[in-house]
């Protein structure tokens, strides 16, 4: 099951693993994305275990910053990203 953001764009599914030290590796399309110490991924596990795989899928792109910032209808505005007619 995929992750839809808005405007029909579809995510690619991000993966987890618990590893022997306690770390929580996060992967997106396979590659590292990031990392969660120890101290914090037994919270985040049990946080994880409690929401659907959507919500999974959400909560993980938020912690690897693959998620909108809402920044992007500022952006358009700026003068790198203006139009000359």
């Amino acid at each position: 099951m995929g992750f839809a953001y808005r405007g029909g764009m579809q995510a690619e599914h991000f993966t987890w693993q618990h590893c022997k030290d306690g770390r929580l590796e996060i992967r997106h399309r396979g590659l590292l994305a990031a990392v969660v110490p120890a101290r914090q991924a037994a919270a985040l596990l049990q946080k994880l275990a409690r929401l659907s795989e959507t919500e999974v899928q959400r909560q993980q792109a938020i912690l690897t910053g693959n998620y909108r910032r809402g920044n992007e209808r500022a952006a358009s505005g700026h003068a790198r990203n203006r139009q000359t007619p």
